[in-house]
């Protein structure tokens, strides 16, 4: 699983990445059909959030250990530096073990955009069997997973107007410094001066266009997973 024969970029749409695609999906939706015994079940909720909130943190504590063994101090530290990922990944494995409730609602359509695009555009420097290409997507998935679950079995119970708002003002007081610092130093930290590797073609179209359209269509995004969040809870609410 480290052999560096398969430290290739992994195609979007491969066969790889298609079958990855349905796994997690597949496993999603047996949560989905599920939720009723983690909303029944305090011993089932435990076991879940432990088994997802540890595995995220094993997953995050191998990569780290690759990354820097691998690649070396400076481009772990860019790593460290350049993506969101990063620090929502920490962030939803506190809230997942210790059950912040209140923490997911300010990360969740974060997680929901970062682990959506991730896993659509796929952009990895490894193909399977490697590691890497298991650990990118486990770990985009479960940020999809893990913040939703709240959601789907009951913990959280309304998701307002307000709750996105904070979760989008939050967002955009922490990405505001990257972004100055990205016209400083030229780099594009969170993706908000350019594409990933491998969609540059984007940037080439939308030319100096590129950042509000990116801009606009987080919060276009950020907007239809509350409106479709809101939904199911209020669904929810009524059978009750």
């Amino acid at each position: 699983m480290l052999d560096e024969k398969y430290l290739i970029p992994m195609e979007m749409f491969s066969f790889g990445h298609i079958i990855a695609i349905i796994v997690c999906a597949a496993i999603f939706i047996a949560v989905i059909l599920n939720r009723k015994l983690f909303e029944r079940s305090v011993v089932a909720d435990k076991i879940f959030r432990y088994t997802v909130g540890g595995t995220l943190l094993a997953l995050e504590i191998g990569f780290t250990l690759f990354h820097y063994f691998h690649d070396g101090v400076q481009d772990f530290k860019s790593y460290l530096i350049n993506d969101l990922c990063a620090y929502l990944v920490w962030i939803l494995i506190v809230a997942m073990l210790f059950d912040f409730k209140k923490i997911i609602k300010i990360i969740y359509p974060a997680c929901l955009l970062g682990g959506i695009l991730s896993l659509v555009t796929i952009s990895v420097e490894a193909s399977f069997p490697h590691f890497r290409a298991f650990q990118f997507v486990a770990t985009h998935f479960i940020m999809i997973l893990g913040s939703s679950y709240f959601f789907m079995s009951g913990k959280i119970k309304t998701y307002r107007f307000c709750d996105l708002m904070c979760s989008m003002l939050a967002l955009a007081v922490f990405s505001l410094p990257f972004y100055i610092g990205g016209l400083v130093d030229g780099n594009n930290y969170f993706y908000l001066m350019g594409p990933p590797e491998g969609l540059e073609a984007v940037s080439d179209i939308l030319k100096g266009w590129y950042t509000i359209c990116f801009v606009s269509l987080v919060i276009l995004l950020f907007n239809l997973f509350w409106a479709i969040t809101w939904k199911s809870t209020k669904h929810r609410l009524k059978q009750i």
